[in-house]
This record gives C-alpha cells, sequence and structure tokens, in this order.
C-alpha cells in the first residue's frame, strides 16, 4: 500500500521516502520479527501520503471511522491475546515473572527448553548465565533448522525424545497450549512422571526436569509430586478416591496456593478435585469456582464448570448465565449441550 501511495500520491516522493521503504522491506523479508518495525515506522509516511487525497465531501467521515474500527480492534486484541497487555511494563499475567524467580533460585544444570512465546523474556531475565532453547528471532532458528524440530516436538513422544537427546534437555520450561491435544495429554506425550519431576507451575507456565538430569537433593526440595497441570482432570479421580493421596494432594496445594495467592488455576483445579470428591464437597467446588471466574474473568472452563455445578444444584437462571459468558469466550459443544438442556 505504501508503495503505491509512495509512486501514485499528489505529494512528491524523494530519495530518503524510497530508501526507507526498500530498507525496511528488504529486513522484513530476511528477518521476520521485522515486521513490526515496518509496520510502525511506515504508517506515518503512509498516512502523510494519504492525506493529499482529494476525499469526496460524502464520504468524509470515512478516515475517522476507519481510525476508530483500529481503536476498537486494538482494544479487542489486547484483551483476547494471551501474549500482549496494553501499557508500559512486564506483565506477570502473560511472561513468566515468578518462573524466572524460581529458576534463578533453583540453580538447575543446563540445558533447557522452553516454548517460543516466552523465550524472549527467559533470555532477558536469566541472562547472562541461561541459554534459551528458542525466542522470537525465528530467522536464526529456521536457518539452523531448530524452528522446525521445535515446531513439530509435541507431534508424537518420538520426535520429542529426539529433541531431548540431541540437545541434551535436562528440564522444560512450557507454557500451557491454548488449544490442548485432542489425543494425548501434553503430560503424558512428552512429560510421564516415571521420566520427569514437576518442579514448579503457575498460572503462565510449568517446569518439569529429567529425574536423571538433576540430582537428588533439587529433587526432593522442589518435587511436587500429585498435581499435574497439563493432564486432563481424569488423573484427580484416583486421588480423590485414596486417604492417603487426597491429604497429599491438598497439601501440595495449599503449600501451592499460600505462595500463589491469586492463582486462577489453583482454585479452578481445587474445584475440580472438590466435585470428584463427591457430592458433599459441592459447596467448596462452587466457592472455588466463582474465586477461578473472579481471578480470570476471560478463563471459559471455569465459568463452565460453575454453571455446571449451579445447574446440579437446580439454581438455573446463575447456570445459565454462567453457561452463556463461557460459551461467549469458547463455542464449546459441551457448553453448548449445557445451554441446550436449560431451554
Amino acid at each position: 500500500m505504501l508503495g503505491v501511495a509512495l509512486a501514485a500520491g499528489r505529494r512528491k516522493s524523494g530519495p530518503r521516502d524510497w530508501l526507507l521503504f526498500f530498507l525496511l522491506l528488504a529486513l522484513t523479508l530476511a528477518f521476520f520479527r521485522f515486521r513490526i518495525y515496518f509496520a510502525f515506522l511506515l504508517a506515518p509516511a503512509l498516512a502523510l501520503h494519504l492525506s493529499s487525497l482529494k476525499i469526496p465531501s460524502r464520504i468524509s467521515w470515512l478516515p475517522a471511522a476507519g481510525a476508530l474500527l483500529v481503536a476498537a480492534a486494538a482494544a479487542r486484541l489486547e484483551q483476547t491475546s494471551a501474549f500482549y497487555r496494553f501499557g508500559a511494563g512486564v506483565h506477570a499475567e502473560v511472561l513468566p515473572i515468578r518462573a524466572a524467580e524460581f529458576l534463578k533460585r533453583a540453580r538447575l544444570p543446563p540445558n533447557m527448553f522452553n516454548t517460543y512465546g516466552i523465550g524472549g523474556y527467559l533470555l532477558w531475565a536469566l541472562a547472562p548465565g541461561q541459554k534459551v532453547f528458542i525466542d522470537g528471532r525465528e530467522d536464526l532458528y529456521f536457518a539452523s533448522g531448530v524452528l522446525d524440530e521445535y515446531v513439530r516436538a509435541f507431534t508424537s513422544r518420538a520426535l520429542w525424545l529426539r529433541l531431548v537427546e540431541r540437545y541434551a534437555i535436562r528440564y522444560a520450561v512450557v507454557q500451557y497450549p491454548v488449544l490442548p491435544p485432542a489425543g494425548e495429554s501434553l503430560e503424558s506425550l512428552a512429560f510421564p512422571r516415571p521420566e520427569w519431576a514437576l518442579l514448579y507451575f503457575d498460572d503462565v507456565v510449568v517446569i518439569y526436569a529429567r529425574r536423571d538430569g538433576i540430582d537428588a537433593a533439587a529433587l526432593r526440595q522442589w518435587e511436587i509430586r500429585t498435581v499435574r497441570p497439563l493432564e486432563r482432570s481424569s488423573y484427580l479421580d484416583a486421588l480423590a478416591h485414596d486417604a492417603g493421596e487426597t491429604r497429599l494432594f491438598l497439601a501440595e496445594m495449599q503449600a501451592h496456593a499460600r505462595a500463589h495467592p491469586d492463582s486462577f488455576r489453583d482454585a479452578f483445579l481445587l474445584g475440580t478435585f472438590a466435585v470428584k470428591r463427591g457430592p458433599e464437597f459441592v459447596p467448596e467446588a462452587l466457592a472455588q469456582f466463582e474465586r477461578a471466574a473472579a481471578l480470570n474473568p476471560d478463563y471459559a472452563p471455569a465459568y463452565a464448570n460453575l454453571g455446571s455445578v449451579y445447574l446440579a444444584l437446580g439454581r438455573r437462571a446463575e447456570a445459565r448465565r454462567a453457561l452463556e459468558h463461557a460459551f461467549a469466550l469458547d463455542r464449546s459443544p459441551w457448553v453448548e449441550e449445557q445451554l441446550r438442556q436449560l431451554r
């Protein structure tokens, strides 16, 4: 669009305009991460050239309407994006700030695997002592083949094991999947408990370490035995019907909740566990799901489970509101079926 404006606009384009255009275009084509700078740095030049166009009076409102639409789209993107928040500073709800602090304390031995969206922050937070597996500099990792290995790593257990062995991975810092896999859970595929230990989790990331990759003292100090953040909730069934495992699970969760008092995932997990324990724990489940929804109004599963509990209690109006909110966030077939039952 800018190239057309430079060539066809009423304002004469000088060598500086064309130099900036082709320089940034070349950088964007060579290094994908420059696409953001291409858009931001050339936007003023585009606006200047477009301002020379004569707009008929009957559509003179169009530029203002376009600006409002762009502003509305940006506001919506900020609300729905898992990676971006408006305003200056580092946002703890989207970046692994607490996890990086844990890694500094734990001093785990290299090498680290990390998921793509947090690589840049970890590179900055853990420098200079810790290298990352991947970050936002796609061009670097594409040329070396690492990007292709990363993209395919969680598609099969064989590919994941090949990556772990090739790069001597000892621990992994993993974001929660935006879309959990339809088949095998990520925990079962990549981090089965006989081989990996859970050392840390919060609302942003989960940290696993290979049992043969760190010393026994670190395992005793940091391992969380019963919680499986990336596993389907069906694993809680066995825990809920074993008194000893129930005590250990609740002790670990209560300790975690003290360290992370604002964790919506803790509240959601405790609510799910209360449901598994039986009808007498429904009030506890209700309180925890309400807390999870209050802590993160954009977390659809909290509203879905809250609606299901309301429905079981006969509170149909509240169930409808919760389920409609869940469906607005995530058009889940299960939630749709629950809403159909309320009609």
